[in-house]
């Protein structure tokens, strides 16, 4: 078993959604190894980072979050190893319908506040923030006035304000992804 703690935010948040971000994409690269090598596992610190320090100053929830991914991949308890991972998106009229895994009790937000961080691109590459809220266990996407949407991100930069979690207080874990048609 090998586990690894995904990059935590940091650097000055961005007011507007942006396509590429270095700092997000080397967290997607770290979210890919779930899928493609046995037997890790990886505990996100997306919401729990220094803007100004790769390391969080909050080590008991790094450690937190590490021992519940050790327990199902190291010691194969019936543990939840992560925070809600994007399993399915489907086209719904004017919204996205998504659907995660690791969120067997559901999802909240901190706070209780509105759900944040989500943006949609159109087909021109153009961003822009997406309302969304939590709907049957999974979340609701709004795409009105979005021409031709074509790619869906959550938290998706170097310092979001990500808010998105499973009951349990993991994070949901961070995508940028193309909508299907």
């Amino acid at each position: 078993p090998f586990l690894y703690v995904q990059l935590a935010n940091m650097n000055r948040h961005s007011d507007e959604p942006r396509d590429y971000d270095g700092w997000a994409v080397l967290r997607d690269s770290q979210t890919a190894l779930l899928e493609t090598v046995p037997a890790v596992g990886m505990a996100s610190a997306i919401d729990i980072g220094e803007w100004n320090n790769a390391h969080p100053l909050n080590k008991r929830e790094v450690g937190r979050r590490l021992y519940q991914a050790a327990r199902a991949v190291a010691y194969g308890e019936d543990a939840l190893a992560s925070g809600p991972i994007l399993r399915e998106m489907k086209r719904d009229g004017t919204s996205l319908r998504l659907s995660y895994d690791y969120a067997p009790t559901g999802l909240m937000t901190s706070g209780n506040a509105p759900v944040n961080s989500f943006a949609v691109s159109d087909a021109s590459g153009r961003w822009q923030w997406a309302k969304a809220r939590i709907e049957d266990g999974g979340i609701v996407v709004d795409l009105t006035g979005i021409d031709r949407p074509a790619r869906l991100q959550y938290a998706w930069q170097a310092n979001p304000e990500a808010n998105l979690y499973n009951r349990e207080g993991l994070p949901a874990i961070p995508f940028n992804v193309q909508i299907p048609e």
